[in-house]
């Protein structure tokens, strides 16, 4: 009687251990997974079992995956989890049997029970021949459930099913406190990570509050669009650029290159994301300012890397609504004073001055005064609806043409004239030039060239037809100069000039012919005298001969040349004019009044 006392004594020691040491593994702070690994050790110890396994439920799936393990090959846990994902824990793996039933279920012979017919390779690999699964259960959440294994066949008795039914009820409850106790960590962790992501929120959202209020006092100040910059770039620690539409150079930091971007950077369509480029070899970032639908500007930063930090990213935000802001005032109270300066031209033009006092008072509200001698220049874009159809404009862009003349006109003026007076109309600008020394025109042959190349290179392609009046004295005759510049800017479109400017005191003859007011007497001359070439069917073929013979001195051979055709169709057609207007073409008269009638003709046609 004394040993199986003995011996049960040494079980319930070996139990009460067993029990003690499963406590202690699963109260330790390590990863759920270890301490599985080191539950199936003790399992295996106290039941004398080669191999142990601990399966767990795997969450959403509900597949049994070996979660901890004894003495089996990573090969083997590897196939048995694959084979739980592909059939599910409901009809996959045997220990699903145990789970469902509630109770262990012992297989002695594992290589030929039905039940492992899917696992019949990894049983054999293993090398185990009979089987337990004990579940694990906890209230009523079902866990999953421990496994032992044997290499040979075993059998178990009542007391050792007890013990572990007892243990793996200890096991399962302790595990789920642990899972309780993990997703309670995970919860607190998530909340001290979301609280820590909240306090730098709320710590970016005072800096961007700082930043947002010191740029924008620098406007409401006054300070103007180069302390806004300037103040941006030592907010980054960066060099920064402000450029108008079309990279026209607004203002900087000190330290910024002074190469600029170039219109080939920029995306063909339009948008408001930023624009990463390289800039003298640096990464730089430019941010476009979009107001209504149009881009007035960019910001450009240069960066040490394509991303910048978030309070950077925030600064540099801030930055361009404050500019993109400050733009459209600006742009605003341009636009109004320039439809000002615009309605005062109109007044002038179409007469409403009767007072010259008046009118001068006018004038300096613009800061202009009517001293001495001024000429009228009026710039129009040279065949601007068929530019407009050839590169195919959006109304945006074509405003932003007329925006561009006025914009650099002034500049050009600014730089060459101070005391000039600009307005736009329309398609066009007209400009009041002072000249101190009226027969001198320098002065306005370089700034038409300096305007048309600036022009030019914004726009390709885009040339400038510009008018010049002849010297005014007194400004109730501006309507009159303007008169001047238009009939100027008609000769140089009826004869094709290609050069930009004409004035209207070089146009010669054209100009003593368009100042006579009898200008319905010279119709009637010419028609008078052409009547009969112009009744012909072949009139325009007749009086493009007639012009250039004049031109070559009634020669054959030389007029031939010019039209290419054989002198005898020459002395044909010359002839046949002889005969028309029923005159001695080579009578001085005679040739006077046909020159002068062909030259009223292609003046008024």
């Amino acid at each position: 009687m004394t040993q199986p006392l003995e011996e049960q004594l040494a079980k319930k020691e070996r139990e009460v251990a067993a029990v003690i040491a499963i406590n202690q593994i699963i109260s330790e702070d390590k990863p759920l997974p270890t301490m599985l690994d080191h539950v199936s050790a003790e399992f295996a110890l106290l039941l004398n079992a080669p191999f142990c396994a601990i399966l767990i439920r795997n969450r959403p799936s509900d597949a049994l995956h070996i979660m901890g393990s004894f003495g089996l090959s990573a090969e083997y846990v590897t196939t048995i989890n694959r084979q739980s994902d592909q059939y599910g824990w409901m009809a996959g793996l045997p220990s699903t049997q145990a789970l469902r039933s509630t109770k262990p279920i012992v297989w002695e012979d594992a290589r030929s029970a039905p039940e492992f017919a899917n696992f019949k390779a990894a049983v054999e690999r293993q090398g185990y021949v009979t089987m337990i699964a004990v579940p694990l259960i906890a209230g009523e959440r079902q866990i999953g459930t421990i496994n032992c294994y044997y290499t040979s066949r075993y059998t178990f008795n009542e007391a050792e099913l007890s013990l572990l039914k007892t243990l793996a009820t200890h096991t399962a409850t302790v595990i789920r406190n642990k899972q309780l106790l993990d997703a309670l960590n995970h919860s607190v962790s998530e909340l001290s990570n979301l609280n820590r992501q909240l306090e730098a929120q709320r710590e970016l959202l005072f800096q961007s509050e700082a930043i947002h209020k010191q740029l924008t006092q620098l406007v409401l100040e006054e300070k103007g669009l180069a302390a806004v910059v300037t103040t941006t770039g030592e907010l980054l620690g960066r060099p920064v650029a402000l450029y108008d539409a079309r990279l026209q150079q607004i203002a900087s930091s000190p330290d910024h290159p002074t190469v600029a971007p170039t219109l080939a950077l920029l995306p063909k369509k339009s948008s408001r994301a930023p624009i990463q480029l390289t800039l003298q070899g640096q990464p730089a970032l430019l941010m476009p300012l979009a107001a209504r639908r149009r881009t007035l500007g960019y910001l450009g930063v240069i960066t040490t890397s394509p991303l910048l930090a978030e309070i950077d990213q925030r600064a540099l935000e801030h930055a361009a609504t404050v500019c993109t802001l400050e733009l459209v005032k600006q742009r605003v109270t341009l636009d109004t004073e320039r439809r000002m300066r615009g309605d005062f031209v109109d007044d002038m033009l179409l007469g409403r001055f009767t007072d010259v006092a008046e009118l001068k008072r006018r004038a300096t509200h613009f800061g202009y005064t009517f001293n001495g001698v001024f000429r009228v220049i009026l710039i129009d874009i040279d065949q601007f609806r068929q530019y407009i159809e050839q590169h195919d404009l959006n109304e945006a862009r074509v405003e932003e043409i007329k925006h561009a003349l006025a914009n650099i006109t002034e500049q050009c003026c600014a730089e060459l004239k101070k005391a000039t007076f600009v307005a736009p109309q329309g398609d066009r600008a007209i400009v009041f030039w002072p000249m101190r020394q009226p027969h001198l025109t320098e002065r306005i042959e370089a700034f038409v060239a300096l305007l048309a190349q600036r022009m030019g290179a914004l726009w390709a392609g885009l040339s400038l037809a510009v008018g010049v009046s002849t010297p005014v004295t007194d400004p109730l005759d501006v309507a009159d100069a303007q008169r001047e510049c238009l009939d100027a800017l008609a000769i140089r479109k009826r004869f094709g000039r290609k050069a930009p400017l004409i004035l209207f005191d070089q146009l010669g003859i054209y100009a003593l012919l368009l100042r006579n007011n009898a200008v319905e007497d010279l119709q009637d001359f010419t028609e008078r005298l052409l009547a009969p070439i112009l009744a012909h069917e072949r009139a325009d073929e007749l009086l493009h001969t007639l012009d250039v013979a004049l031109r070559h001195q009634l020669s054959p051979q030389k007029s031939a040349d010019a039209l290419f055709v054989h002198p005898n169709t020459v002395k044909y057609r010359l002839k046949k004019l002889r005969e028309l207007l029923g005159i001695d073409l080579s009578e001085t008269q005679q040739l006077l009044e046909v020159q002068l009638a062909l030259l009223i003709h292609a003046l008024l046609a």
